[in-house]
């Protein structure tokens, strides 16, 4: 049994017999003192008068039974009158509830002074919890808002003092709805979802570097606007890191359970970490539509619920979850596991960790993470392998994965060309297919080991592969040879080795001879090269001089290779300072391009 509902038990036998008005006075300052044991007491009274068996059910099924659901509440909160409504508040004419809290309520108004016109909202205590301590902490929460200026956090406007000397003050009106509510009702997948939690991670990490503790993190508390902006509000059990323990010696009971760090609940310890682990539990209810652990949500009524440790989202994923997975853009439960598991799901497990010490240092550690695995980078908290680290770097870099595939579709291309020229098919045949293969090996070889992150094996690779493609009977195949040679100058130009790289580019040159580089492809090699090493004057001549001897050609090959290498003569005029010679060059390519029509739209991009 929890310490809550045993208090509730001993003092139920007092409340019990009192005289109505006396027990509704004592609850009354019961609910400012300590909310928590408030609603376990006013459950247990409440079963005692509708006579419904309170020994014969267990104290944790009365309190679960009796706890008001949200709609309850919020129809109960519009049908209750309030003499504030059509009142003043300094400048401001309060029209309506937004909402209620455990102590406070919060109105919108509107300027009423005639000056301009602004709508805020404004937090006042509850009525019937007036109280020293309750003020202090409303004026202490007034004071860290007005110290925050963050885009993400709605900051104070005005506040005051009202007639009957309870304090008040005025926020930035949010127009939103709970992250929560927001992210389901659109149907965000996983990526969405970690970028609104980014943007709650900023705000929360810019009020802890202001030495200002939230204490009390969860949906509500987030809204999103309408163009997706997350705003942190309600910063009404705040305090600063070294501020007073000690003022309220419940105060920590008035966090919502649900989300509060076990330090928090056991022993109303706060700090960075608190809130780095209610950040952490609303990842959970985001990213995967569960909590932490399994008896998570029942661990105020289930003393064995505390116990639970917080498991990995993919393992909470079951196989009935398939609502849950189609609301994330997930075909099956087996799917959105597979998408949480790994990086996202030791990242987020960290920020649960029932210990302090072992979360993440800051909010900013966290993000720093989350944005991470965004990004498709290895995470600080999680040392994939190998082969897990060569995955994310093709995701990060697929232009490269696509130059190689193009490189390596270049070799067979001219496999297929020598094979319909006379009296050297078979040879050239089978030394086209001795190429690919090689090729093909390499670069699979250096993608898997993340080509350039590895320069000694990659390097290793490509003079392995250079020894073995000279080792071949290319004499009479001088196109497929120059080819080759230039795909090597590339794979080096990747490593960094420009001067090895511009040795292979002349020496395919050279090995073209008579033949035409129809496609462009060595001349093209040798141009970026070129301006690579900021030699633009070389680049530019080198260009002008192969647009020269395409001019003239109307075949497809040729208006593709005009393209490519006027793509680099573009380069070279901007580097020198030409930048209106440059645009002009591309905006020719673009119609050039375009004019190439289907097919060719990686060409203009």
């Amino acid at each position: 049994m929890s310490a809550v509902l045993a208090q509730a038990l001993h003092l139920f036998e007092e409340y019990v017999d009192l005289p109505a008005p006396e027990r509704e006075r004592r609850l009354a300052a019961l609910a400012a003192r300590d909310p928590s044991l408030h609603a376990a007491l006013s459950a247990l009274l409440a079963c005692d008068e509708a006579d419904a068996g309170v020994l014969d059910r267990s104290p944790a099924q009365i309190v679960a039974e009796r706890q008001p659901r949200a709609d309850e509440s919020a129809e109960d909160d519009e049908n209750e009158p309030d003499r504030r409504i059509g009142g003043l508040l300094g400048a401001w004419r309060i029209e309506r509830i937004l909402g209620r809290g455990g102590m406070g309520t919060v109105y919108e108004a509107r300027r009423d002074d005639g000056q301009f016109q602004q709508r805020v909202a404004i937090k006042c205590i509850r009525t019937g919890l007036e109280s020293p301590e309750l003020a202090a902490a409303f004026r202490e929460e007034r004071n860290l808002l007005a110290r925050l200026d963050h885009s993400g956090i709605a900051g104070v406007v005005d506040g005051g003092i009202d007639a009957d000397g309870r304090p008040w003050f005025a926020l930035r009106r949010v127009e939103g709805e709970p992250i929560d509510a927001w992210c389901e009702r659109r149907r965000l997948g996983l990526d969405a979802r970690a970028d609104l939690l980014l943007q709650a991670c900023d705000a929360l990490a810019y009020a802890h570097a202001q030495g200002v503790l939230h204490r009390d993190i969860k949906p509500s508390n987030l809204l999103v606007t309408a163009d997706g902006r997350v705003q942190l509000l309600d910063f009404g059990i705040s305090t600063r890191f070294n501020g007073p323990a000690d003022g309220d010696a419940g105060a920590h009971l008035a966090i919502t359970p649900d989300y509060a760090a076990p330090e928090a609940r056991q022993h109303g310890t706060q700090g960075p970490a608190t809130d780095l682990y209610m950040l952490g539990v609303l990842s959970y209810r985001l990213l995967c539509g569960h909590w932490p652990s399994r008896l998570h949500s029942l661990r105020e009524l289930v003393p064995i619920a505390a116990a639970g440790e917080p498991e990995p989202m993919d393992r909470l994923i079951g196989d009935d979850d398939d609502a849950l997975a189609r609301q994330r853009g997930f075909d099956t439960p087996d799917a959105l596991r597979r998408a949480l598991a790994g990086d996202l799901a030791a990242v987020a497990l960290k920020a649960v960790a029932a210990r302090p010490q072992d979360r993440y240092p800051s909010i900013a550690e966290f993000a720093r993470d989350l944005r991470a695995w965004r990004q498709h980078r290895p995470v600080g908290v999680r040392r994939g392998g190998w082969r897990e680290r060569a995955r994310k770097w093709r995701r990060r870099n697929p232009a490269a994965g696509a130059m190689f595939a193009a490189l390596a579709v270049v070799v067979l291309a001219g496999a297929g060309a020598i094979v319909w020229q006379h009296q050297r098919v078979q040879r050239e045949v089978r030394a086209s297919q001795g190429v690919a293969r090689l090729f093909a090996a390499t670069l699979g070889s250096a993608t898997q080991s993340g080509l350039g992150s590895a320069p000694f094996s990659s390097r290793a690779l490509l003079e392995r592969t250079e020894r073995e493609l000279r080792a071949m009977p290319l004499d009479e195949q001088p196109g497929l040879r120059a080819r080759s040679l230039a795909t090597l100058a590339r794979s080096y130009a990747v490593l960094g080795d420009y001067r090895r790289a511009e040795t292979l580019a002349e020496e395919a040159q050279r090995a073209l001879g008579a033949e035409d580089d129809r496609d462009g492809f060595v001349a093209v090699t040798r141009l970026s090269l070129l301006n690579t090493q900021a030699r633009y004057a070389e680049a530019m001549r080198l260009a002008r001089e192969r647009l020269d001897e395409l001019d003239g050609r109307d075949d497809e090959l040729a208006r593709t290779s005009q393209v490519t290498v006027g793509a680099e003569l573009a380069r070279a005029q901007w580097y020198l300072a030409r930048p209106r010679d440059a645009l002009a060059t591309a905006d020719g390519l673009v119609a050039q391009a375009r004019a190439l029509g289907r097919g060719h739209e990686e060409l203009l991009a």
